[in-house]
């Protein structure tokens, strides 16, 4: 495959739901700006009256600003949705001593008046807390309400994320559930890993001697295949046994709760080198506190530049359970695992949306179609109903300057990449080695154009083929490893 093809394959393989309903909220700043990732933030002071803007000292300029309520025991923020939208919730918070009191708060956070999580924050002011949900809007508002439950401890909020997911994503839980985030690892990962959706992949490792992390020589992964799309980042190494004759892998799920609740589990697999049909052979079973969770499907063989992916579901776990890979008796290498998504399933019973009475505001998204939410909207979603406008010239007029900048891209990408070539080719003449030292000279900063090309390609293209989908059949649809302080890493506690 030439090295255009192949680049541009890169930056517009993974296909994304680019975002429908979409807001990056900098609570307690007054501007709008972009940050390092390209993504447009907003100030909250148009978006809420309630609440006092406060300062951090951080390196995070998203985190350097808060907004704290000292009034009122329930405040909200309520911003135009979109009813029957799968929706990915994210809510960060970094106390960071703004008060002077070296006092963290804890309290409660509601989404459309459903309970969602307790707030427990702490000192640091490296890496924040924050909490996640994934669930399927019942209504045209998205009400996130912050609420006091110590007295003398005040609620605060640094930022909020709101990003539409494909329907088809995280399909295997009800409309009155709702997936809250324990943990999304990346196994063997040294940063975390921002996708296409601004999921956070934290880098993980499972500990102990008998654990490896190993790297696989795949340069393109296709992760099409699988509807939730994990990022070729997450994939490209994998967590194994130190010994290549070991049989199984065992660890606990220390990121749950100490009382078992309903718990959905997404297992991703890929191959990390190619194998050999005739002599190697990669099969496992998969064991949830030694219960089979995959027994229909013969065992897992990760596929090698692409992925597989195993749900877990209908099952209650706690940070006591673990989980085991087997191999099968025809297997004749361990097992691996590149990749998990942990969520515990929460109820997402009801729909209201909460008026803060410190003057929490209805807004409208800078998507919507310019309607006003209501203050409540009952009944189950019903994205069928829904009626959508045309938006083929939107798309037309993103798309064609798009590809214009996703051709220089490829251009800039090409010239590294010959650059690279002709560096390591010296390298190779000079050392008599195989010009690897000068490919990893220039391997950051081709990384690093790699992914903002990557992720400009995947929302361009894929905001093209949703939309066009959507008109045809009317359904609308930082960086140590372990570093964040929510949610818990995944350790090797075996039992």
């Amino acid at each position: 495959m030439g090295t255009p093809l192949l680049l541009l394959l890169i930056a517009l393989t993974p296909l994304s739901a680019f975002a429908e309903v979409s807001w990056n909220i900098d609570c307690g700043a007054s501007s709008s700006y972009v940050d390092g990732n390209f993504i447009a933030w907003q100030g909250d002071d148009a978006l809420i009256s309630a609440g006092q803007s406060r300062t951090v000292i951080t390196t995070d300029h998203v985190m350097s600003t808060l907004r704290v309520f000292t009034s009122g025991k329930k405040n909200c923020y309520v911003l135009q949705g979109q009813k029957g939208a799968k929706l990915f919730v994210r809510a960060r918070f970094m106390y960071g001593n703004y008060d002077g009191k070296s006092s963290p708060p804890s309290f409660d956070i509601q989404i459309d008046g459903n309970d969602w999580a307790t707030v427990v924050t702490n000192m640091d002011t490296t890496n924040y807390v924050y909490y996640e949900l994934t669930y399927t809007s019942k209504g045209n508002s998205i009400s996130l309400c912050l609420v006091q439950t110590n007295s003398n401890q005040y609620p605060f909020i640094s930022a909020l994320e709101v990003r539409t997911l494909g329907s088809n994503m995280y399909q295997y839980f009800s409309a009155n559930q709702a997936l809250n985030l324990a943990g999304r690892h990346a196994f063997g990962a040294s940063t975390t890993i921002v996708d296409s959706y601004d999921r956070l992949w934290g880098p993980t490792i499972l500990t102990g001697s008998q654990y490896t992390t190993v790297t696989g020589d795949a340069l393109l992964i296709d992760t099409t295949k699988v509807v939730e799309n994990p990022p070729q980042g997450a994939l490209q190494n994998a967590a194994t046994t130190s010994s290549s004759t070991a049989k199984s892998m065992k660890w606990a799920l220390t990121g749950l709760d100490t009382v078992a609740t309903p718990t959905y589990l997404n297992l991703y697999f890929s191959e990390v080198t190619q194998l050999d049909p005739t002599t190697d052979k990669r099969n496992f079973t998969v064991y949830v506190d030694d219960q089979l969770m995959d027994s229909t499907t013969g065992g897992i063989s990760p596929p090698y530049e692409s992925v597989e992916a195993l749900y877990i579901y209908g099952i209650v776990a706690s940070s006591n359970s673990t989980i085991t890979l087997q191999s099968t008796n025809d297997s004749t290498l361990p097992p691996i695992i590149n990749a998990i998504e942990v969520f515990q399933v929460i109820n997402y019973t009801g729909y209201s949306v909460a008026s803060s009475p410190s003057g929490g505001g209805n807004t409208p998204s800078p998507t919507s179609d310019g309607s006003t939410p209501g203050s409540t909207d009952t009944g189950s979603p019903d994205s069928s109903s829904s009626k959508k406008s045309s938006k083929l010239p939107v798309i037309l007029g993103v798309g064609i300057p798009g590809f214009l900048l996703l051709g220089a891209f490829v251009f800039v990408m090409v010239s590294l990449h010959q650059k690279r070539q002709r560096a390591g080719m010296q390298g190779a003449a000079i050392g008599g080695g195989n010009g690897q030292g000068a490919a990893q000279n220039n391997n950051s900063t081709e990384q690093m154009i790699m992914n903002m090309g990557a992720k400009f390609g995947q929302g361009l293209v894929n905001e093209f083929r949703l939309n066009v989908e959507d008109e045809a059949t009317g359904h609308g649809d930082p960086n140590n490893q372990n570093s964040y302080a929510s949610p818990d890493p995944l350790l090797n506690q075996t039992r």
